[in-house]
C-alpha cells in the first residue's frame, strides 16, 4: 500500500509579510499619487471647472433680458408684472396672438374661453414645451 504524505500548511509569518488588502491599497495609493502628478490631469480638471463655470454663468449674461409676455386683462397683467416677465398689454386675445406670431413677445396669457383650464387662462406660444 502506498503511504500518503501529509504536508504541513504553509503559514505566513505575522511580521514582515504584507496581506493582500495591504498590497492592493499600497499599489492603488501609488497609482493615484502618480496620476495626480501628471500635467494632463490638472489641465483636464481645470478645463472641466472652467466649462462648468461658463455653462452656469453665460446663459444669464447672453440671455438677452427678461422674457416678454403679452397679457389680456388687468388681473393677468398685475400677476405677470409681479414675476420676472416684461409684460405687454393687449386689448384682446386676437391681438395677443398676433404679437406672438410676429415674435414681438414669446408668449401670451389670454382668457380661457373653452373652460379647460382651472385657472381660467391659457398660454399661447409658437412652440409648446416637450413633455419629459
Amino acid at each position: 500500500m502506498t503511504e500518503v504524505q501529509v504536508r504541513p500548511t504553509e503559514t505566513r509569518p505575522e511580521s514582515g509579510g504584507v496581506s493582500f488588502m495591504q498590497a492592493t491599497w499600497l499599489v492603488a495609493e501609488r497609482e493615484i499619487k502618480a496620476f495626480l502628478q501628471t500635467k494632463g490631469f490638472w489641465i483636464g480638471l481645470g478645463a472641466i471647472i472652467v466649462g462648468l463655470f461658463a455653462a452656469s454663468i453665460l446663459p444669464g449674461v447672453i440671455g438677452g433680458g427678461p422674457t416678454q409676455v403679452a397679457a389680456v386683462g388687468p388681473e393677468v397683467s398685475r400677476v405677470l408684472q409681479a414675476s420676472e416677465f416684461e409684460v405687454r398689454e393687449a386689448s384682446d386675445a386676437a391681438q395677443a396672438e398676433d404679437l406672438v406670431r410676429s415674435e414681438e413677445v414669446e408668449a401670451a396669457v389670454v382668457p380661457d374661453t373653452t373652460g379647460e383650464s382651472p385657472a381660467g387662462v391659457r398660454v399661447v406660444a409658437l412652440e409648446s414645451p416637450r413633455a419629459t
